[in-house]
């Protein structure tokens, strides 16, 4: 499944809850993300729990606690649910991607995107 942009009429939402077990984030688990621009991807974490270095501007940056996931993303698709995805129309959520390399995909899961920000999301 990479790629998709259809939406199955009989089927149109996924319900996703959150799901603050880092534990289940291991090498191989599969994942799903759903973007504006690439659409569904699917693919299985190559990297766990590590720190991602970067510039803006003049200034170096550190993201703690990141994953990476071996599937496609395009511009456009930052802030795009990253979860795992199960039966008919249900998933759990795990994070939030925020940036793209060549073949995989930046996240950061979301118990730490909620400490980082200072507030929780609805329903947690």
């Amino acid at each position: 499944m990479d790629g998709s942009i259809t939406i199955d009429a009989l089927s149109p939402t996924i319900n996703v809850v959150d799901d603050d077990e880092l534990t289940r984030l291991l090498l191989g688990t599969v994942l799903d993300k759903m973007g504006q621009s690439f659409g569904w991807t699917r693919g299985e974490i190559v990297s766990t729990d590590v720190a991602v270095y970067f510039e803006v501007g003049t200034d170096s940056l550190a993201l703690l606690h990141q994953f990476a996931v071996g599937a496609n993303s395009s511009s456009g698709d930052s802030g795009s649910p990253v979860f795992s995805f199960y039966g008919q129309s249900s998933g759990l959520a795990y994070g939030i991607l925020w940036s793209r390399q060549p073949g995989y995909y930046w996240f950061s899961p979301l118990s730490f995107a909620r400490y980082e920000l200072g507030f929780a999301l609805a329903g947690t």
